[in-house]
C-alpha cells in the first residue's frame, strides 16, 4: 500500500489548504493523522447539490450557511465534512465560514478525477474547482462522484472516536465524583459501570440533493445521525420532507423509506428563523446549553440529597447506639450498687468513671437530639431527591423527540384561543425552563434554603454514576432508546434491589426476635434486670426500621417492578406502525413516568407518616416521670447471703428501714436510663422530614435509581439497604435511570 500523500495547496489570495491524496485502501485513521486538524468537539457532515440550486433561493441558504451552520459550528467548535468543490452547498458552506473569520477545520472529500485546483497537471475533464476557503481535503482515487462516499463515511467514523486522554479524563472525573457522591461499587442489579467513553456528537445537514446525496444520506441514518433537512432547498430535501409528513405511509423507494422509517430526521424550513438553525445545531451536537444546565442543576441536587443523607442515618446510628450504651450503663451502675462493689476502695475509679459517664450520655443525648431537630437532614434529603429526581423526568421527556409538543396540544378543547397561541409559541428548550423553574423554587421554598448547597464540579454532564454507558444524557431518545436507558434501568434497578432489602428485613426481624428471646432467658435465669437493656434493643431495632420503611420500600419495589414490566410487554405487544405513532409514544413515556412517580409519591407519604407517629412517641416518652422510670426497672437478684437485696421480683430498691428507696433508682443512673430509652424515638423524630404534600408530591420526581437515595442514579449504598431516598425521584438514591 502506498504511503499517504499530503501536499499543501495555494489558492489566489494567500488562501491556503493541506490537501491528503487518499486511496480506497488507506485507513481513515491515517487520514486523520495526515489532516493533523485541530482540537474539536462535534462533527458536521453537509449533503447537498453540487449545483442546479434555484437562484431565487440561494441568499436565503447563503444566509443560513453563514449565520445558521457556520456560526453553530463555531460555538460548538465542530469539524464540518462536505463536498469540497466551488459549487452548490459546498460553495456557500465554505463562503459562511469564511465570512464568520473563525478557525472551523473544514474538510472537503471529493474523488481526485473529478476536481481540479492550482497546481494540478493534468486536469480531468469537466473537473470542478476546488473551494478555495477549505482548510483540508481529502482527494479520494476515482473518476465519479461517489466514489468519496466511503472514505467520507470511514473518517466520520474515525473523526468520531475521542481521543485516548480524553478517555482517561473521563474515567479520572468518574472515580472521584463517585467518591465523594459515596456511592457504592456495588450497584442495584448490576456490576458497577465504568467511565462512558463517549463519542463525539456528529449531526448530518441535508440541503438539496440528487442520487449521490441519496446514498450519503441512506448511509448517515445507518450510523444513527442525526439529520436536519433544510425544507423549501429542492431536490431530495424535498422528497424527504414530503415522506416525513406523511410518514404513517412509507413510500415505495427502499432507500427514501429506510430514510424515514430509521431516521432521526428534524425540519428546518428555508422560511424559519436563521437563528433556529442555529439552536437546533447546537442542540443536538449536545451543547444545548437548556439542557446542560438542567443536568447541572440534577447534579447539584443529587450531590447534596447524598450529603444530607449520609448526616442523617449517621446521625441516627449515634443517637440509638448512645441510647443503647446510656441503658447499659445505668443498669449496670446499678447491679454495681446492689451488690455494694463501690464499698470497695479498689474500684473507686470505676465508679467515678460510671458517674461521670452517666452524666455525660445524657447531655450528649441531648445535643445529638437537638443537632438532628435542628439541622433536619432527613427533611432536607427527601426534599432534595425529590427535586432532583423532579428535574430529571423533565430530562427525559425533553429528550423524547416531539413529546412536549404533543402533550401541549392534547387538550386544546379545554384551551381558550389565547391560551393556545401563547403555547404554540413555547418551544421545547422554554417549556424543559419552565419545569425545572417552577421544581427549584418550591424546593426552595422549604428549609433547603437554610442550606448551602454544594456545587457539582465534575465537568461530565449527566454525571457517569447512574446513567447507562449507551446513553450520552443529550441525544434525542427514540421509543426504542428511551425503553432502554430509562424503562429498562428502572426494572434492573427494582428487581436489582428488592432481595437486598428482604435480606435486610429478614435481618433485622431476626435481631429483634433473637433480643426478645434473650431477655426471656435472662428473666427465666433470674436476672430480671437486664430486661430493660433487651427491650432497648428491639426498640432500637424497630426504630431503624420505621425510619428507613424497609418493608414498605419492599412492596412498593416489587409493585413498580411489575409495573414497568407491564408497561413494557404493552409496548412490545404493538405493531411497528403502532409504535410509530406519536400518541402511543406519548402513551410509553407518560405511562412509565406514571409508574416510577407514584412509587415515589407512596414511599414519601408512608415515610411522613411514619416520622410523624414517632415524634407523638417522643413527646409521649418526653413526659413521663422520671421517677416511675426509674421503679419500673426490675432489681437484680439478691446477693449471696440476703444482704441488700431485693423486696421481690419487680419491686423497687428499698432501704434498710424497709423504706422504698427511690433515691437509688432516680440519680444520674434513671435519668441516662430515661433518656436512653427515649432514644430511639428521639432518633426517629429527629429524621421526620417536613415534607409538604406540595414538594413531597409534586416535586417528587420518578423513581430513578432512587431507593433511600439509593436510585440507580444516586445510589447511596453506604449500607447493605440504602435508606429509601425516592425512587426515580425524592427520597431514594438514584436508580439507573
Amino acid at each position: 500500500m502506498p504511503d499517504l500523500i499530503q501536499e499543501p495547496i495555494k489558492f489566489s489570495g494567500n488562501q491556503k489548504a493541506v490537501a491528503v491524496f487518499s486511496s480506497s485502501e488507506d485507513a481513515a485513521a491515517e487520514i486523520q493523522d495526515k489532516l493533523n486538524l485541530a482540537p474539536y468537539n462535534a462533527i458536521i457532515l453537509v449533503f447537498g447539490s453540487a449545483d442546479n440550486i434555484e437562484e431565487k433561493i440561494v441568499p436565503r441558504l447563503t444566509q443560513l450557511c453563514r449565520r445558521g451552520i457556520a456560526s453553530a459550528a463555531a460555538d460548538a467548535k465542530a469539524v464540518i465534512l462536505d463536498g469540497g468543490t466551488n459549487a452548490g452547498v459546498a460553495m456557500l458552506v465554505g463562503a459562511g465560514v469564511a465570512s464568520r473569520n473563525t478557525k472551523v477545520s473544514l474538510i472537503g472529500v471529493a474523488p481526485k478525477g473529478k476536481v481540479s485546483f492550482p497546481g494540478l497537471q493534468d486536469v480531468p475533464a469537466n473537473a470542478t474547482p476546488l473551494e478555495p476557503n477549505h482548510s483540508h481535503f481529502v482527494l479520494v482515487d476515482g473518476n465519479e462522484w461517489g466514489n468519496e462516499t466511503p472514505t467520507l463515511f470511514n473518517l466520520a467514523d474515525v473523526l468520531m472516536q475521542p481521543p485516548k486522554k480524553e478517555v482517561d479524563a473521563a474515567q479520572s472525573a468518574n472515580g472521584s465524583q463517585t467518591s465523594w457522591l459515596s456511592r457504592s461499587k456495588k450497584e442495584s442489579g448490576t456490576n458497577s459501570q465504568p467511565a462512558k467513553e463517549k463519542k463525539i456528537p456528529a449531526l448530518a445537514i441535508l440541503i438539496g440533493g440528487g442520487a449521490v446525496t441519496k446514498d450519503e444520506v441512506v448511509q448517515a441514518v445507518r450510523r444513527r445521525i442525526p439529520m436536519i433537512v433544510v425544507k423549501g432547498s429542492g431536490g431530495l430535501a424535498e422528497d424527504v420532507t414530503d415522506a416525513y409528513d406523511k410518514k404513517d405511509v412509507l413510500p415505495d423507494d427502499p432507500d427514501l423509506a429506510e430514510i424515514i422509517a430509521d431516521g432521526d430526521i428534524h425540519l428546518h424550513s428555508l422560511d424559519d428563523l436563521v437563528e433556529g438553525m442555529n439552536r437546533l445545531i447546537l442542540r443536538e451536537l449536545a451543547t444545548d446549553k437548556v439542557l446542560q444546565q438542567a443536568w447541572q442543576t440534577f447534579a447539584t441536587y443529587d450531590l447534596n440529597a447524598g450529603n444530607q443523607q449520609s448526616w442523617f442515618r449517621h446521625l441516627q446510628m449515634w443517637i440509638l447506639c448512645v441510647g443503647l450504651i446510656g441503658t447499659a450503663l445505668a443498669i449496670s451502675d446499678q447491679v454495681l450498687q446492689t451488690y455494694h462493689v463501690y464499698d470497695d476502695s479498689r474500684v473507686t475509679v470505676l465508679a467515678k468513671t460510671f458517674k461521670y459517664l452517666l452524666i455525660l450520655i445524657p447531655i450528649g443525648l441531648t445535643a445529638l437530639v437537638a443537632a438532628s431537630n435542628r439541622f433536619k437532614q432527613g427533611s432536607k434529603w427527601m426534599l432534595l431527591r425529590a427535586g432532583a429526581e423532579s428535574i430529571k423526568r423533565e430530562i427525559y421527556k425533553y429528550r423524547v423527540k416531539g413529546y412536549y409538543k404533543e402533550v401541549d396540544t392534547t387538550a386544546q378543547e379545554t384551551r381558550t384561543d389565547e391560551e393556545m397561541k401563547r403555547q404554540e409559541q413555547v418551544t421545547p428548550e422554554q417549556e424543559l425552563t419552565h419545569k425545572v423553574e417552577d421544581v427549584t423554587r418550591r424546593v426552595m421554598r422549604t428549609e433547603v434554603n437554610s442550606t448551602s448547597l454544594k456545587q457539582y464540579t465534575g465537568g461530565v454532564y449527566p454525571p457517569n454514576y447512574g446513567q447507562p454507558p449507551s446513553d450520552d444524557g443529550f441525544s434525542v431518545l427514540t421509543p426504542d432508546k428511551y425503553v432502554e436507558v430509562r424503562l429498562d434501568e428502572q426494572i434492573k434497578y427494582f428487581q436489582g434491589k428488592t432481595p437486598k432489602l428482604q435480606k435486610q428485613y429478614f435481618r433485622l426481624h431476626c435481631g429483634v426476635l433473637i433480643a426478645a428471646a434473650v431477655g426471656t432467658f435472662l428473666s427465666a435465669a433470674g436476672w430480671p434486670v437486664w430486661i430493660a437493656l433487651t427491650t432497648a434493643i428491639v426498640a432500637a431495632f424497630t426504630t431503624y426500621l420505621g425510619y428507613m420503611q424497609v418493608e414498605n420500600t419492599l412492596t412498593k419495589y416489587n409493585q413498580a417492578a411489575t409495573d414497568l414490566e407491564n408497561v413494557k410487554g404493552w409496548w412490545n405487544a404493538l405493531s411497528s406502525s403502532e409504535q410509530a405513532m406519536t400518541k402511543n409514544i406519548q402513551l410509553l413515556v407518560d405511562h412509565t413516568e406514571e409508574v416510577l412517580q407514584t412509587e415515589l409519591d407512596g414511599w414519601v407519604q408512608q415515610m411522613k407518616d411514619a416520622l410523624e407517629t414517632l415524634r407523638k412517641e417522643q413527646e409521649k416518652d418526653k413526659g413521663k416521670d422520671n421517677a416511675s422510670e426509674g421503679a419500673n426497672v426490675p432489681p437484680p437478684p439478691p446477693p449471696p447471703g440476703g444482704e441488700g437485696g431485693a423486696a421481690g421480683e419487680g419491686a423497687a430498691p428499698v432501704a434498710d428501714n424497709g423504706e422504698p428507696n427511690v433515691q437509688a433508682g432516680m440519680n444520674e443512673n434513671d435519668a441516662a436510663k430515661a433518656a436512653a430509652e427515649a432514644a430511639p424515638a428521639q432518633a426517629t423524630d429527629a429524621a421526620a422530614p417536613n415534607v409538604t404534600n406540595q414538594a413531597a408530591g409534586e416535586n417528587s420526581a420518578p423513581p430513578s435509581n432512587v431507593e433511600n437515595d439509593d436510585s440507580p442514579a444516586d445510589k447511596n449504598d453506604d449500607d447493605e439497604t440504602e435508606n429509601k431516598g425516592g425512587s426515580d425521584g425524592d427520597v431514594k438514591e438514584d436508580k439507573p435511570e
